[in-house]
This record gives C-alpha cells, sequence and structure tokens, in this order.
C-alpha cells in the first residue's frame, strides 16, 4: 500500500510539474516604448512590463513566466521626430525557455528578431543596425551587452551616407519568440502513471 501511495503521488507530481523562468529585460529606445509579453505575435494580449520616454535613461524589470506554450516578446518603440531606434539585451534565467535565436540570451541587432512599421501585421521590414551601444548620439547604456546594436528600418543617424540624420514619426515592432521546453502532454502522463502502477500491481502479485 506504501508503494501504491508513492506512485500515486510520483505521477501528480509529474503531471504538475511546470517549467518556469525569470524574464530579465534592459532596454532604451529614441523615443517612447512598451514592452510586452503576448500569447500571439500579431497583437498585443497582455499589460506591458516595462515602459519608458527617455532615450538618455536604461529600463529595467524582472518577470516570471510560466506559460506552456509559446509566447512573445513585443517591443513597440514610437519615435517622435529625428532619428528612430531601439536598444536592448533580453535574458532568461534557465533553459526551461528559448528566444527566437535558440538561446536564453537576445539582444537587439542579433539573429531571432523580426520587425514591423507601423502594424504588427503589416509586411516584415528589413532591420537595419545603425551602430553599437555606446554609438553618437546616444551613448553607452550600461546594462545592455556591448555588443548590442542600435536599431531601426533604416539608417536614422546616416540616411544619406554623410552622416545626415533622418526624422520619422513611425512605431516599430521587434517581436521575438519564447519557447518553453517541452513537458509531458496528460496523455503522457496518465500513461506513465498507470504503467507505474500495474508494474507495481504484478510485484505484488508476484510476492
Amino acid at each position: 500500500m506504501k508503494k501504491l501511495t508513492s506512485a500515486l503521488i510520483l505521477a501528480g507530481s509529474i503531471s504538475g510539474a511546470q517549467a518556469s523562468t525569470l524574464l530579465t529585460s534592459v532596454f532604451t529606445a529614441d523615443n517612447t516604448f512598451e514592452a510586452y509579453v503576448s500569447s500571439s505575435a500579431t497583437s498585443i494580449s497582455s499589460p506591458a512590463i516595462l515602459s519608458g520616454n527617455d532615450w538618455g535613461s536604461t529600463y529595467s524589470s524582472v518577470d516570471n513566466l510560466t506559460t506552456t506554450s509559446v509566447s512573445y516578446l513585443i517591443l513597440k518603440v514610437t519615435n517622435q521626430g529625428g532619428p528612430g531606434a531601439a536598444l536592448g539585451t533580453f535574458t532568461l534565467s534557465n533553459n526551461d525557455y528559448l528566444f527566437g535565436n535558440g538561446a536564453n540570451t537576445i539582444s537587439t541587432g542579433g539573429t531571432g528578431w523580426s520587425m514591423y512599421v507601423d502594424s504588427l501585421v503589416n509586411p516584415a521590414s528589413p532591420i537595419v543596425a545603425e551602430g553599437a551601444n555606446g554609438i553618437s548620439p546616444w551613448g553607452f547604456h550600461s546594462g545592455i551587452d556591448s555588443s548590442a546594436q542600435w536599431v531601426w528600418y533604416y539608417n536614422s543617424i546616416n540616411t544619406n551616407g554623410a552622416g545626415a540624420w533622418g526624422s520619422d514619426n513611425s512605431t516599430v515592432y521587434l517581436v521575438t519568440s519564447i519557447t518553453p521546453a517541452a513537458v509531458p502532454v496528460p496523455g503522457a502522463i496518465w500513461f506513465m502513471g498507470t504503467g507505474l502502477l500495474g508494474f507495481l500491481g504484478l510485484k505484488r502479485k508476484q510476492a
């Protein structure tokens, strides 16, 4: 009976297991931004986890993720004239979840991102790197990886190849997926539990 109870507890603990991770976001943008973790890549389904309105400042947050399905980190950046840009580094605390680049750390300018101008349902736009963390006029932002790139949909600080600044009032969306590690499906959990109980029953009969 003790073995049977232990088996039931084991099966229950397996079914209740859930991956989780901490998402650390360190980000800034020219000019305003909001960051979201959404269940959809084409719409925003949750409140902002981070926001800011001063490209001279660096903003950060730590959020617990427990979803068992793919979610999306969406960075909504709105320019208010002059150059536009976004810069950030995002880290997951373990390998239970991975970003779109297949790693638990991702920075702007690297692989794993998609960019959309003015709407998440518009066709994807090329992502243009304007320079690494530290480039003028934005300077260096501590807490953000030194290899991270300021990005926009065009080079807004060198529009003519001679250093001329662009100006726009666009809203840009940067999106990367956050994929959880595989977890047992309920059917597989039930099969595991009943198989364990059957094995224990066979052992009792043989005894």
